[in-house]
């Protein structure tokens, strides 16, 4: 059975909250946005290549590339205007494959998306009091 990340409808919901809570504030807020998730997709990306479960191609397939998979391991941000995204994703073609092969016993995106979006949420807590208080 593939794995649950049930919890990440409740991390949705509360990146939705935080979203209309900081509608109206002050640029310095949306510049302390940008820097976390910027961070974040950085620690993502990294993360990933760290905890893929998948062995490494040894070489002695004539399709494939020694670590390709791991090392296409990326992330990208988007940060304009209101919406902003981090998107994890495979840069090998086969990449698919190994989120759902075997009921999910190599994925990495998923699991990385929930690590990384709890990490964002603690980084992100409170700093919008803390941000008030300087101006």
């Amino acid at each position: 059975m593939a794995k649950s990340y049930g919890r990440l409808t409740e991390l949705n919901s509360g990146l939705v909250r935080l979203r209309d809570n900081v509608k109206d504030v002050k640029p310095d807020y949306e510049r302390l946005v940008d820097t976390q998730m910027r961070l974040a997709a950085v620690e993502g990306e990294a993360y990933m290549k760290e905890h893929a479960p998948w062995l490494d191609s040894t070489g002695n397939r004539k399709d494939r590339v020694p670590g390709a998979a791991r090392s296409g391991l990326n992330t990208t941000t988007s940060l304009e205007f209101s919406h902003k995204s981090i998107t994890f994703s495979h840069g090998v073609d086969y990449g698919i494959w190994l989120e759902i092969e075997n009921n999910g016993k190599d994925q990495i995106i998923m699991p990385s998306v929930a690590v990384m979006a709890k990490r964002l949420m603690k980084s992100l807590r409170g700093s919008l009091s803390e941000l008030r208080k300087r101006a």
